[in-house]
């Protein structure tokens, strides 16, 4: 088959991590485009139907009328949509691996190419966390951000469950502590990429407190140079016993 310049240009690109990274992006903030525009185009459409005006004097939504209520809506949602839209064209200018970028400018012994190998080799969790050797790789919405495992000391997964007016929604997150006590919270899909990720590290992270406990968490609170002992020493079992991966919920 003839391949033409552009062609073998695209077959190189996609080994290219700025470029797996970036098409990531763009699918995310592209979806959310599509979200907020149908949204947006079904308000309209609902506000303008017949029936609204007949029931809009007997109906009101917090003391505001339903007519009242969809003009709201329809500004959030061309506000959004605007919003949406915006996001996609920085997604393509690749302007949301900027953090790779700054990693780089900070760290000047690191160069883009240890980077990249080991981002290639890495394994891919939840279609957005690349969990690499040296560094974790992760979406944020369509935003890249990276993260040195070495700083990592602690990481667990929490569920929390929200009730709202009736409606159930459950967040969860893989909670990530580093030796700063700064915490990185990453958005999953459910407790099996949880604990996907927790294993990886537990086989080449051997630093890593993984798994939640009332015990850790009294440790790293009231005696955190003592918790950076069993990080250091990797004696951390003794205070995790059995790795269940069980989530810390809230």
């Amino acid at each position: 088959m003839f391949l033409t310049e552009v062609g073998i240009r695209e077959l190189g690109e996609e080994k290219n991590m700025l470029f797996i990274l970036r098409q990531k992006g763009i699918k995310v903030a592209a979806r959310k485009l599509g979200i907020f525009l149908v949204t947006t185009i079904a308000i309209l459409i609902l506000a303008n139907l017949e029936i609204i005006e007949e029931i809009q004097g007997s109906i009101e939504i917090m003391h505001v009328s339903i007519k009242e209520a969809l003009i709201i809506l329809t500004i959030i949602g061309v506000l959004s949509t605007l919003y949406a839209f915006c996001m996609l064209l920085r997604a393509f200018t690749g302007t949301y691996q900027t953090n790779i970028k700054k990693y780089l400018k900070k760290n000047t012994n690191i160069l883009m190419e240890q980077i990249e190998t080991d981002f290639l080799r890495a394994e891919l969790i939840d279609k957005h966390i690349w969990v690499g050797q040296r560094w974790t790789i992760y979406l944020d919405g369509p935003a890249t951000k990276i993260i040195d495992n070495k700083s990592i000391i602690w990481v667990y997964y929490r569920e929390r469950t929200e009730v709202i007016n009736g409606v159930t929604a459950t967040y969860r997150n893989l909670i990530l502590n580093d030796r700063d006590k700064e915490v990185t919270m990453i958005d999953i899909s459910s407790q099996k990429a949880g604990s996907q990720i927790l294993e990886n590290y537990r086989k080449s992270q051997k630093h890593i407190v993984l798994g939640y406990s009332n015990e850790i968490q009294k440790v790293y609170i009231n005696n955190f140079n003592e918790f950076l002992k069993y990080s250091n020493t990797n004696n951390h079992r003794e205070i995790v016993g059995t790795i269940e991966y069980k989530a810390h919920k809230i």
